[in-house]
Formats: C-alpha cells, sequence, structure tokens
C-alpha cells in the first residue's frame, strides 16, 4: 500500500509538468490520473471504486459509532436505546457539517481524530502492557489457518485505506506538489499507531483477544476512556470521510456549492447559524430529559463524586498490582520509610514520655527479631501479642514478621475462657504480654486453668511472676536479620480477632498485601500525609488502630502519637499538646467527646481530619459546628471483609456509596442485595440468582470476592468452616461467589450507603463486635435459667445496640436467684462492652417452629416497661456490678440521657 502510494505520487509529479491546469486545485486526483493514463472511459471505474469505498468507511464508522454512544448510554444512565434509533439520531445529527465545503475548511476536525487516535492507541499499547504478565501467561496462540490469514489481512486492509485520502484530507490538493509527503506521512502515521498496538496484543492475550481489542484491556478505565475516544473518532472520521463523496454527487448534479456552502470567509456565520439551531435543539431535549426523567438528573448531580471514587480506586489498585509485582513484605516497605528519612520521630507515647526515631524504631524491631530467632523461633510460628497501645507493640509485629513469625493479636479485655480459647483458635505456641497483663488477667487465666502452668510466656518489662520471662534485657542486637525471601505480599502477617457472626472470637487471616492496601486506601481517601501527626488511642489489637491508624507510619512514614487508653477529658489537649492534625473515631468515642463541657479554646486546635466509622448524624454536625473540624471521613469495613466502602465527599451520616450508573454497579466491588425481613434469607429470581435493591431501598451489603485481586480477595478466617459460613453463592451469575458482611444498608436516590443495623448473631456495643451466641454460651451454666436470648436492642443517643438478655425462669428457681446468679456469672465472664446491659425475666416467650426464641419482637419490645407484657426488667449496673430493677422512670432516664452509667 506504501509501494502504490508512492507510484501513484510519481505518476502524479508527471502529470503536473506536462499539464499546468493541475499545478493549482484539484479535488479529484485519482480520477485525473485515470483519465490521462488511460483514457476518459475510465474516470467513472476509478471514481465510482473511490465512491463506494469512501461510502463503506463512512457506514462502518456511522455504524460504530452508534454502537459506542448506545453502550455509552447504557453504561451511564441506564437507558437502553434503540440501535436503529441511534443510526438514526446519528445521522441527522451530523448532517449539518456535512455541508461543509472541504477538509480545508475544517482542519480542527482533522486534528481532533488525529489526536483520538493517538492516545487510544497509547492507551491500549499501555493497557497491554500492564495486562502483559497476567494474560501472556495463561494465552494461548492461534493457528495458522487461511482464514484466520485472510481475517487478518482485511483488518490490516481496513486500517491502511486510510492512507490514500491523506492527500485529499491534508491540503485537499491545494498543494499538489507535495502528495509523495503526504502518502508517506500517512503510511509512518498509521503505522506507529497500529503497529504497537498489534505486537502487543498478540503477545499480551494471543487467541483469547476478543471481537475488539478495547474489550481485551482488562484495566476498566482504559477501556471507558479508549471507548468515549473512538466513538469520538469514528463521528469526526463519518464528516471527513463523506465530504469527497457528498462534492462528487454535488458535481454529478450541477448543485452550486454557493447554494448550501459558503467560501471561507463566510463559512463561520453559516456555520454559526447552523450550529445555534443544533444546540438550540440539543439544550432543549437536555432540558426536558432532566425533568422528566429524575435518574438521569441524579446521575449527572453525582457524576463528579462518582469519577473521584472511580479514580481513587484505580489509584489504589494501580498501587496494589505494583506491590504484587515486587512481592515484598510489609515490613521491607517500612524499612524503606526508615531510609528517606531515619532520624525523624516516628512514635512518641503519651503515657510513658518515650520517643523513637524510625531509625530507633526498626533497631527496637530487630532487637526482638534476633533475640527471638536466637531462642529457635522460626517460620509459620505463631505468637500472641497481649499487649495494650505501645510502640513495642509496633515493633515486635514487624520484627517477628523478618524472621517469618506470624502474631496473634489478643484482645486485652477478654480473660479466661475466651482468652483460653483465642489462643488456641490461632495455635499460639508462645504469648508476649506486659507485666499489668499479666497481673491482672493472665495470673487469673493461669489459676482457674485457662492457661497451662508452663505456657512459654514473656512481658516486655520487668516482672516477679516466676511464671513469664522478662525479656527486656536480652535486647541488644539491632542489626538488620537476613531477609527470607519466602516472606513475600502473599505470606501471612497476623491475626486479628474479630466476633465474626457466630461464636467465640475469630482469628481473621491478615497477609502483607491485606495490611498494605487497607492502611494504603485509607491514607488515600482520607488524605493523609507524610507530615501528619496521627493521634492514636484506638486498640491496636483491631484493625482501626492497628492497620488504619499504625499503618499511615508504615505506609507512609505519619508520626504516630500513641495513648493506652482513651480520654475525652485529654483528648483536645492532648492534640493541642503533640500538635496532632489526624486522629481516629468511633462512634462511641465521639459522643464522649462532645459531651464534654464547652470551653472557649473548642475551636483552637491543629486538627484537620478526623477518621473513623459509626458516627452518627447529631454528632456529626456538633463535630463540624462546635470543634470546627475541617475534614470527617466516615467509612465502614470489617476486619476479615472485602465489603469496605467510604464516604468521599463528607456527606453527614453517609458511610459510602454505590454509584446510580448500571455500568458502574456491574464493575464495583459491593452490591446491596434484597433479602426476607423476616429470616434474613437472601430473596432469589426464577433463575436462583440473589436481587439486586433498587435505589431507595434496604439490603445485605456484601462484597464481591475476586481471587485475582488482592483488594477484593476474601481471605476470611483461621478456620475454613467459619470462613464458608460468610460466603455466599450464585449471586449474579452461577459460580460466582461474595463475601456478606451481615449488615443492613439504606442505599439512597443519590447512591449513598447508609447503615441501619447489624443482622444475623451479633450486635456492636462501645466499637467492639459482641457475639450473642458467646455471651449465651456463658450464660447456659446458670442453673435457674430454662431459656435463654440475648440480643442488641436501640437505646436514644446511643451508637450501636445495647445487649439484653431474655431468660425464663426455671422451674423451681426464684427470680433473685437468677439476677444474682446472672451478674456474677456476666462480671467474671465477660469483657465489660460483651456484658448485657438490660436483663429480662419472664415466665415463657414466643417461638419459632423450630423452637428457638423469636428475636426479631423481643428486640421491638426492647426494654420498655410497657411493651414488655409486664415481664421483670433490670438494668446492669457498674458501680455495684449487679442488675438493678428498671421501671418506667428509669427508662425515660435512659432514654433521654440523664442516666449514662450503661
Amino acid at each position: 500500500m506504501g509501494l502504490t502510494g508512492i507510484l501513484l505520487g510519481k505518476c502524479w509529479m508527471m502529470m503536473l509538468e506536462r499539464w499546468p491546469e493541475y499545478r493549482n486545485h484539484c479535488r479529484k486526483p485519482y480520477a485525473e490520473i485515470a483519465k490521462r493514463a488511460l483514457g476518459i472511459n475510465y474516470v467513472w471505474i476509478v471514481s465510482l471504486n473511490c465512491n463506494i469505498a469512501q461510502f463503506g468507511q463512512s457506514v462502518v464508522y456511522l455504524l460504530l459509532s452508534a454502537k459506542n454512544l448506545r453502550d455509552l448510554v447504557l453504561m451511564f444512565f441506564d437507558y437502553d436505546i434503540s440501535y436503529c434509533f441511534m443510526v438514526v439520531f446519528l445521522g441527522i445529527l451530523l448532517l449539518p457539517l456535512n455541508f461543509l465545503k472541504s477538509p480545508q475548511d475544517f482542519w480542527p476536525m482533522v486534528i481532533v481524530a488525529m489526536f483520538t487516535s493517538v492516545v487510544s492507541a497509547s492507551l491500549i499499547v499501555t493497557g497491554g502492557i500492564i495486562d502483559y504478565p497476567t494474560c501472556n501467561a495463561v494465552k494461548e496462540m492461534p493457528p495458522f489457518t487461511a482464514s484466520n490469514y485472510f481475517l487478518a489481512l482485511g483488518t490490516f486492509f481496513f486500517a491502511y485505506e486510510a492512507h490514500a485520502s491523506f492527500p485529499c484530507v491534508q491540503h485537499d490538493m491545494r498543494r499538489p506538489g507535495e502528495w509523495t509527503k503526504s502518502m508517506i506521512l500517512a503510511m509512518i502515521l498509521i503505522s506507529s499507531l497500529y503497529g504497537p498496538v498489534s505486537a502487543i496484543s498478540y503477545f499480551a492475550y494471543g487467541d483469547s483477544v476478543k471481537n475488539s481489542i478495547i474489550n481485551s484491556v482488562q484495566t476498566p478505565w482504559i477501556q471507558i476512556t479508549v471507548n468515549i475516544l473512538i466513538t469520538m473518532h469514528c463521528i469526526l472520521t463519518i464528516t471527513i470521510a463523506s465530504n469527497p463523496l457528498n462534492q462528487e454527487l454535488e458535481d454529478y448534479f450541477n448543485v452550486p456549492h454557493g447554494e448550501l456552502k459558503c467560501e471561507v470567509p463566510t463559512m463561520s456565520l453559516q456555520l454559526l447559524s447552523v450550529n445555534k439551531a443544533w444546540l438550540t435543539t440539543l439544550g432543549a431535549a437536555g432540558a426536558l430529559a432532566l425533568i422528566l426523567f429524575p435518574k438521569f438528573r441524579r446521575i449527572l448531580y453525582t457524576i463528579p463524586r462518582d469519577i473521584r471514587a472511580i479514580l481513587t480506586l484505580f489509584h489504589v489498585k494501580y498501587v496494589v498490582k505494583k506491590a504484587q509485582r515486587l512481592n515484598k513484605p510489609m515490613h521491607w516497605y517500612f524499612l524503606n520509610v526508615v531510609k528517606r528519612n531515619p532520624q525523624k520521630i516516628a512514635v512518641e507515647e503519651v503515657e510513658t514520655g518515650r520517643k523513637f526515631t524510625l531509625k530507633e524504631l526498626n533497631d527496637l524491631a530487630n532487637k526482638y527479631a534476633n533475640m527471638f530467632k536466637s531462642k529457635g523461633f522460626k517460620k509459620d510460628d505463631t505468637v500472641g501479642l497481649f499487649l495494650e497501645n505501645s510502640a513495642d507493640f509496633v515493633a515486635l509485629w514487624i520484627g517477628l514478621s523478618k524472621i517469618g513469625v506470624r502474631t496473634a493479636w489478643l484482645n486485652t479485655h477478654i480473660k479466661l475462657e475466651p482468652l483460653q480459647y483465642s489462643i488456641a483458635a490461632a495455635n499460639c505456641n508462645s504469648l508476649i504480654t506486659s507485666n499489668h497483663l499479666l497481673t491482672t488477667v493472665i495470673d487469673e487465666a493461669v489459676s482457674a486453668g485457662c492457661i497451662p502452668y508452663g505456657f512459654p510466656t514473656y512481658t516486655i518489662d520487668a516482672n516477679d511472676d516466676d511464671f513469664a520471662q522478662d525479656i527486656s534485657p536480652l535486647l541488644t542486637d539491632p542489626s538488620e536479620p537476613p531477609e527470607d525471601p519466602e516472606v513475600n505480599f502473599s505470606s501471612i502477617l497476623c491475626y486479628i480477632y474479630t466476633s465474626g457472626t457466630t461464636g467465640n472470637p475469630k482469628p481473621a487471616v491478615i497477609k502483607h498485601h491485606r495490611y498494605f492496601w487497607m492502611s494504603m486506601l485509607s491514607g488515600l481517601v482520607c488524605d493523609i500525609r507524610e507530615d501528619d501527626i496521627v493521634y492514636l488511642f484506638l486498640p491496636m489489637y483491631h484493625s482501626a488502630g492497628g492497620i488504619l491508624g499504625a499503618g499511615q507510619l508504615l505506609a507512609r512514614g505519619s508520626k504516630l502519637v500513641i495513648r493506652k487508653k482513651f480520654s475525652a477529658r485529654n483528648f483536645w489537649p492532648e492534640i493541642r499538646k503533640y500538635n496532632c492534625t489526624a486522629s481516629q473515631y468511633i462512634g462511641e468515642v465521639a459522643r464522649y467527646i462532645v459531651a464534654q463541657p464547652p470551653q472557649p479554646d473548642d475551636a483552637q486546635h491543629p486538627l484537620r481530619l478526623l477518621y473513623g466509622n459509626g458516627l452518627r448524624i447529631e454528632i456529626w454536625r456538633e463535630l463540624v459546628e462546635r470543634f470546627k473540624v475541617p475534614k470527617i471521613s466516615e467509612f465502614y469495613g470489617s476486619t476479615e471483609g472485602n465489603a469496605n466502602i467510604v464516604n468521599l465527599d463528607s456527606t453527614i451520616g453517609a458511610c459510602g456509596l454505590l454509584p446510580l450508573s448500571r455500568f458502574i454497579q456491574d464493575r464495583a466491588t459491593v452490591a446491596v442485595l434484597k433479602i426476607d425481613k423476616d429470616t434474613g434469607e437472601f430473596l432469589r429470581d426464577k433463575n436462583g440468582l440473589c436481587i439486586c435493591c433498587d435505589p431507595g431501598e434496604q439490603g445485605h451489603l456484601v462484597g464481591i470476592i475476586r481471587d485475582d485481586d488482592a483488594v477484593n480477595k476474601f481471605e476470611g478466617y483461621l478456620n475454613k468452616a467459619e470462613t464458608d459460613k460468610k460466603i455466599i453463592r450464585d449471586v449474579f451469575k452461577k459460580g460466582d461467589v461474595a463475601f456478606a458482611s451481615g449488615d443492613l444498608f439504606l442505599w439512597d436516590e443519590y447512591g449513598y450507603l447508609f447503615f441501619k443495623d447489624r443482622l444475623g448473631d451479633t450486635y456492636r456495643w462501645r466499637g467492639e463486635n459482641v457475639s450473642t451466641m458467646e455471651v449465651e454460651g456463658v450464660l447456659q451454666p446458670v442453673k435457674s435459667i430454662q431459656d435463654v436470648a440475648v440480643y442488641g436492642v436501640e437505646v436514644k443517643g446511643r451508637e450501636g445496640r445495647a445487649g439484653m438478655i431474655s431468660a425464663s425462669l426455671a422451674e423451681g428457681a426464684e427470680v433473685n436467684d437468677l439476677v444474682k446468679e446472672v451478674s456474677e456469672r456476666v462480671t467474671s465472664r465477660l469483657p465489660g462492652y460483651a456484658i448485657p446491659v438490660f436483663l429480662r425475666i419472664g415466665k415463657e416467650f414466643e417461638r419459632t417452629g423450630t423452637f428457638k426464641l423469636k428475636k426479631n419482637k423481643l428486640k421491638e419490645q426492647g426494654f420498655n416497661p410497657e411493651a414488655c407484657n409486664g415481664d421483670e426488667l433490670y438494668y446492669y449496673d457498674s458501680s455495684s456490678k449487679t442488675y438493678k430493677h428498671l421501671d418506667s422512670q428509669m427508662y425515660e432516664d435512659i432514654q433521654s440521657g440523664r442516666y449514662t452509667k450503661i
């Protein structure tokens, strides 16, 4: 094709030398060459061939444009428009542009068309390069057959046929002496665009390439962008390609150009007149659509928010994919942070005043690593960390991860059997604790037989107990341990306990990649920076404190100010003292903060960001209005799950979003599914697939599981049976799987998600998940109880649900005996947050067909004396550690907030 172009160029130069009339302007060069070379009879044959080619090209571009536009409308606005209607609509829409005189009169279209082609080709090549490591490993090469050969050849002919138009398009033959240059330039441009696309597509995708190379690219934003650009290119090319054909018809029918066109000096005025009517029509149609279609209006309103959400998600996935290719563990990233600024203060402890630079913290981690390695600890051993918030907590798990040892982050509020269960569930072969917890919790567990005497136990500080060894004198070697190549991005880093939906706390598997993306995502969406100082008081054994909080130090080098326990009275004074710019919260903590007496300096502080979850609307407003907090980032997630959402624009009360566009929903990582209100079971259609909620409805939030994506993986719990309980199958298609969050959400008409309630057998109180089955298990040995049910009830002005026991009296038992036994049992066996606040004693409760107590009805009745059918009601008094009688006055005091000691 290149050779024919050059030969035609030589022919044209010969014509210029012999016939001077061609040296000015000629619109039909191919026909004129045929006329001079073969005679007048061949002019119509060449013209016909050129016209058929350009007509076919225009038709193809029109059909492609209509298809792409239809797909884009369906993608973004969820409206399925007829394909035929779109073809007709687009043809009418482009009609004014066909009244232009020549390509030289609308050269900006040519430039934009070329620009869209260049950018599209570049993006496809970029996408292919990104996909190459993954797709190349599983691709198969196509067989060499005649049909494949001619299909490929036809594709090349179609791609390169445009070169024939370049002499006309570039100059409209106003500079006919540059034909050959134009043809060579056309070949170079087309080859430079399509050559790399063909090569990377062949080697990356092989025989698995789809009908369109665009759809083969695995990166969604590249697919979307290229589709939009190609649509623009096709629309512009229709006008360019059809223009010579239009002029040919005008010449044939002897239509004067002046009646349909205008010369260049007056063209702008005519275009303005045509476009004014055109734009007025479009504007009226758009206004009518906004009025008649509220969903269309809402989608337009939320487009900026949704674009930001998509770009943020793509950014996170890009960073995670890059980290996957590096395949390095979390401590490797921390070491890079250390090398950037070794003398920067990394951690400061409020209670002790201790400070650590990044280098000193890494040295402490190395000391722990080398000491435990000298004691024989090895890869895949598991050590229980039973520690309060401290620099040692961070240094210990970092150090132990360097030698491949896993850590189990134990809740410091649990004791006796729950502690015993937690240690056993993670297969811990030793325990690291502090002297304070050793004397207050561990010794009691040993005395009760929950921890065997002689179980390897170490303290990070001095102790007088012969049961545990003080390891602080042994921390002497700060050298970096040898890198273990088997400890990588996919290795297990630690176990973090969650109550899940049933039973005792379960160890959730946290791999290095999960810690990485959770800390990275929270930092990106909340805009946490390297120069921020993060006030950290949430327990570090939870993912909120240990990953979303401490992770900002490891991921980006932010300084941590660590407090062992939260203090509402000291919150703002310490924010000012340590110049903290960011802090976490949970709903309960935020309520304590606003409950403090107003001070003149409430709004005088350096804090620019609060990030966390569970913030009530009225408290959110007070934080903004009274304390002038510039930014609040609310999110929702779970330690083990993949159903994670974030409020990107600080819409009060929302904890995330799910865009209204069906295209984005189909590619979203979460969904809200319809459930049966009575049973909580997922509703399914006639094909056995789940049904998505519509905007304005409530449903069960789920996270789509994709094993090839670190962000959407579900590692679950150490116990596979427990993991399987959280998975639902056949969600949107047969064979797919999703993580069931166990939480009910409202999806509003603008796509915002609002947390409504917990489903299943858990409730949340004081920022902790409480398993109803665990509490019921503690109460089973109480002899005066015949039947028992534990559930959460709502208390006005309080976050989460307060625990409540409904118990029926055993035959021959006394009410006072039951109250006494229950008080003693929950006080000695449960952490404070898990002790039920209310107790209801009745003779008999309504049951299901399987003889279970109907908890939904009990939840509705709550702790209101007037709704509980005359049953005895009690509330837990934390000062006396016993249940006291609850009457109507106390009920009013609790609901109004006058009584707060619950």
